[in-house]
C-alpha cells in the first residue's frame, strides 16, 4: 500500500514541477495567492523578473489550483504555437518587444526621478 501512496505523491510532484518549468518559460513563477480567500490549494502566477517595480512583481497574472494552472499554461502554449505556425509572431519577436517595453519603462522612471530632483532635460 505504501508504493501506491508514493506513486500518487510522485505524480503530483511531477505535475507541479512540469507546470513550474512551463511557467518559467513564459516569465512567471508560483507564489501563494493573496486574494483567494481561504482556499489553501490555490496557487498564483506572478511575474518572474525581479527588476520590475514591486507593484508589478506582486500582481497575480492567474490564480487557481494546480489543474487550473496546467490548463491555463496549456492554452498559453497553444496560442504561442499557433502564432508561430501562422508566422504572426515568434519567440524572438516577443523577446524584442518585451525588452523594448522594459527599456521604455526604465527611461520613464529615470525621467520622473530627474524631474522630482529638479533636473531639467533639454
Amino acid at each position: 500500500m505504501a508504493n501506491v501512496a508514493m506513486v500518487a505523491g510522485w505524480q503530483l510532484l511531477r505535475d507541479y514541477r512540469s507546470a513550474e518549468e512551463r511557467a518559467a518559460k513564459i516569465g512567471l513563477k508560483f507564489a501563494p495567492s493573496k486574494y483567494s480567500g481561504m482556499e489553501f490549494d490555490t496557487i498564483a502566477l506572478i511575474p518572474l523578473d525581479d527588476h520590475l517595480p514591486v507593484y508589478n512583481r506582486e500582481a497575480e497574472v492567474f490564480q487557481g489550483t494546480l489543474q487550473d494552472i496546467n490548463k491555463w499554461l496549456q492554452g498559453v502554449d497553444w496560442a504561442r504555437n499557433y502564432d508561430n505556425i501562422m508566422k504572426v509572431s515568434s519567440d524572438e519577436k516577443r523577446q524584442t518587444a518585451e525588452s523594448k517595453y522594459q527599456q521604455r519603462e526604465l527611461l520613464k522612471v529615470i525621467r520622473e526621478g530627474e524631474k522630482s530632483k529638479g533636473i531639467e532635460r533639454v
